[in-house]
C-alpha cells in the first residue's frame, strides 16, 4: 500500500515537472537565433563601378538588366558590386577574351538573409575598331575605294559631296570589301565624303542593328593617284612608228631602252599618261637637269650615247608623286673617213671612245650587229676592202656583219688610189656575243 502510493506521488510530480517545462519553455525565443532586422530583407545592389566602357541604362538599383560596351582596345572587363544591407554576392564578376561583335554575360546574384534572391545581368559587347579606307583611286569622273576592318562586323557604307544633302549612293550592309567599289557619275575637283559606320548587336532584345561612332569619315579634296599609265615615244627616231610603253613594263618604276642606229634622228619626243587623266600631270627633266618643265618632253639622244629621262606623275592633291626613269641608249654607227693624201689618221665619226670598234652576234648592248665602213671624197679610185687578207668587197663603202665572223678580233685593211697614188690604212674590230 505504501509502494502504491509512492508510485502514485512520483508520477503526479513528473506529469507537473513537464507540465511545468512544456509551460515555460513553450512561451520563450530562442536564445541562439538572432532576431531579422530590415537590412536582412534587402536583396538589391546599392553601387557598382565597371572598370571600362559605357553601360546603358545608368545603373539603377531596381533595374536588372544592363548592357555595357567596351572601346575595341579593351579585351577584358570587370564589375564591382556593393550590394544593400546584409545581403550576400556571388556569381562571376568578370570576362576576358572579348571578341568583336560578340557579347559575354556577366551573371551576379545578391542573396538577402531572408527572402528570394535577385539577379543581375551585365551583357558585356568590344566595340568593332575603326574601319580605314586602304585604296582610293580616281579617274574618268570615278572613284575606287576599299576598306578594311573586323571580321564578323557589318559595314554600312555612304558617299556623297562634302556640305551637300543627299548621298550620291548608299550601299548596303555587309561585311568587309576586300575587293572595293566603284562610285561613278563624280564631278572632278569637287569634295566627297566616304562615310562607314561600324554596327554591331550586342544583344539589345530591340531588332536591328544598334550602330556605333563613325568608322571613316574623311573629305577627299583631290584624289592621291600618282601612278603611270603608258609613256609614248614618238617623232624623230620614232617617226612613223611611236613606241608605246605600258607602267608594268618598268621594273622598280625603271625602264632601259636600247634601240638600233637611226639615221633618221637624234631625238624623240615623251608624253606620259597618267591612270588619273583628270587630275594628275605630268612633267619631264633629263636626268642632268636641275628642275623638271611640263613642256621639256623632248629628248636628245646621240649614236653610241645614252640619256635618262625622269618622267614625274604628280596627283591631283599636288602631294603625292611617282618618278620613273626610262634609260635610252642607241647602238652605235662606225663610219671610216679618208681625207685625203697626207692624211695622218683614219678618223672614225662617230664611234663610242669607250667601246673601241666592236660588233656584237647578238646584237645586245649598245655594240651594234652591223659596221658599215665608208670612205669620204670622191676622189678616190680603185677602192678593195680586205678582212684577215680576204677580199671583202669594192667601193666607197662595205658592210660587215658580226654574224658573218668569229668571235675574236679581226683586222680591216682598205687600199685606194687618189691621183694614180696608192693609199692604204688597216684597222681591228672585235667580234663578241
Amino acid at each position: 500500500m505504501y509502494l502504491l502510493k509512492s508510485v502514485f506521488r512520483c508520477g503526479i510530480i513528473s506529469c507537473l515537472v513537464a507540465v511545468c517545462f512544456i509551460f515555460v519553455f513553450s512561451g520563450c525565443k530562442n536564445p541562439l537565433e538572432k532576431p531579422f532586422k530590415t537590412e536582412d530583407l534587402i536583396k538589391t545592389l546599392d553601387s557598382i563601378n565597371i572598370s571600362a566602357g559605357e553601360i546603358t541604362p545608368s545603373f539603377n538599383p531596381a533595374i536588372n538588366d544592363y548592357y555595357v560596351i567596351v572601346p575595341n582596345n579593351i579585351t577584358s572587363f570587370t564589375v564591382t558590386p556593393y550590394p544593400g544591407g546584409t545581403a550576400l554576392v556571388s556569381g562571376n564578376t568578370s570576362v576576358s577574351s572579348l571578341l568583336v561583335g560578340t557579347a559575354m554575360t556577366i551573371t551576379l546574384t545578391v542573396t538577402p538573409r531572408k527572402g528570394t534572391p535577385n539577379v543581375y545581368t551585365f551583357t558585356v559587347c568590344r566595340r568593332p575598331s575603326i574601319p580605314t579606307v586602304t585604296k582610293k583611286t580616281a579617274g574618268a569622273n570615278k572613284i575606287d575605294f576599299s576598306w578594311s576592318g573586323d571580321a564578323g562586323v557589318v559595314y554600312e557604307v555612304s558617299f556623297y559631296p562634302d556640305g551637300a544633302p543627299g548621298e550620291i549612293q548608299s550601299l548596303p550592309p555587309g561585311q568587309i570589301n576586300p575587293l572595293g567599289t566603284t562610285i561613278s557619275g563624280l564631278v572632278n575637283d569637287v569634295v566627297y565624303v566616304i562615310q562607314i559606320r561600324a554596327g554591331f548587336n550586342y544583344g539589345n532584345p530591340t531588332p536591328g542593328i544598334v550602330y556605333g561612332e563613325y568608322g571613316y569619315a574623311s573629305a577627299m579634296l583631290k584624289n592621291n593617284v600618282s601612278t603611270l599609265n603608258t609613256l609614248t615615244l614618238s617623232g624623230g627616231i620614232f617617226a612613223g612608228a611611236p613606241r608605246v610603253i605600258a607602267e608594268s613594263e618598268f621594273a622598280g618604276n625603271a625602264k632601259t631602252l636600247l634601240l638600233d642606229y637611226n639615221a633618221g634622228g637624234t631625238s624623240f619626243t615623251v608624253a606620259a599618261s597618267p591612270d588619273d587623266l583628270l587630275g594628275a600631270s605630268a612633267a619631264f627633266r633629263r636626268e642632268s637637269d636641275s628642275g623638271f618643265a611640263a613642256g621639256n618632253n623632248t629628248v636628245a639622244i646621240n649614236p653610241g650615247g645614252t640619256t635618262v629621262v625622269i618622267i614625274r606623275i604628280t596627283a591631283q592633291n599636288g602631294t603625292d608623286y611617282s618618278d620613273y626613269a626610262l634609260t635610252v641608249s642607241m647602238k652605235d654607227k662606225i663610219t671610216i673617213g679618208i681625207s685625203g693624201p697626207g692624211e695622218a689618221d683614219i678618223v672614225f665619226n662617230p664611234v663610242s671612245a669607250a667601246l673601241g670598234i666592236k660588233l656584237s652576234r647578238s646584237g645586245l648592248g649598245l655594240a651594234p650587229a652591223v659596221m658599215t665602213v665608208q670612205i669620204s671624197g670622191s676622189s678616190f679610185t680603185g677602192i678593195v676592202w680586205y678582212v684577215d687578207g680576204k677580199l671583202a668587197g669594192t667601193g666607197t663603202a662595205i658592210t660587215l656583219y658580226a654574224a658573218d665572223y668569229d668571235i675574236r678580233v679581226h683586222r680591216l685593211s682598205v687600199v685606194a688610189e687618189y691621183n694614180g697614188a696608192p693609199y692604204s690604212r688597216t684597222i681591228d674590230f672585235e667580234v663578241t656575243e
